[in-house]
């Protein structure tokens, strides 16, 4: 890693794996957006949930969650400590992060205030 990025951001799709290098700060919805990641998002503001990823390690190099994020991830039955939203997730120190996109697709859990 170079001294402008902080973390390597791993998804694994299947049998796919897809690289990025992401700077300190850095939203993951962009991360996910540089490396075409298969993950959804409609709202992009912690409503809808359509962009849960699993983190299957480096969830403690994530930034800590807000509580926008905390109650949709609650709300879906999904821990902080599994799951993040790509949306609200940010890139909080170097190392690396494995990431999975969540196969559920989650279709408006808030009574018609999402937009999917």
């Amino acid at each position: 890693m170079s001294a402008d990025v902080a973390a390597d951001v791993v998804f694994d799709v299947g049998d796919t794996r897809l690289t990025a290098a992401a700077a300190l700060g850095e939203a993951l919805q962009d991360v996910c957006d540089t490396v075409r990641a298969p993950v959804s998002f409609s709202c992009r503001d912690a409503n809808c949930g359509t962009c849960v990823v699993h983190v299957a390690s480096g969830a403690d190099r994530l930034s800590a969650a807000g509580p926008d994020e905390t109650r949709l991830l609650a709300e879906l039955g999904l821990s902080t400590n599994s799951h993040r939203l790509a949306c609200r997730a940010r890139i909080g120190s170097a190392g690396a992060i494995h990431l999975r996109p969540d196969p559920r697709r989650v279709e408006d859990v808030h009574d018609g205030r999402g937009d999917t």
